[in-house]
């Protein structure tokens, strides 16, 4: 069945990566408003979204330390890298 669903391209991490970019859209957002995207943790008016923050730069430090289930992507850490992130 894995094979079936492959074979017609089903997206495996499709809710994931959708959340993942929601939060990226915020995130651009952000930057818009305050011209930087240096996001604290505990970023006080959208705690959520410093707590998203915090998670990409835990998730990056995995994935340069070669764990394969770090949670993030080349294509996400480039996107990230393009407007300036700050890991």
């Amino acid at each position: 069945q894995i094979h079936l669903l492959n074979k017609i391209g089903f997206k495996w991490n499709s809710i994931a990566s959708n959340k993942w970019n929601i939060w990226y859209e915020e995130l651009k957002s952000y930057l818009k408003d305050s011209g930087d995207a240096r996001i604290p943790r505990n970023f006080g008016s959208n705690a959520a979204l410093g707590s998203w923050v915090d998670t990409q730069r835990r998730n990056y430090e995995k994935f340069h330390t070669g764990i394969s289930s770090c949670g993030i992507t080349v294509d996400q850490i480039r996107l990230l890298n393009n407007i300036g992130f700050e890991w």
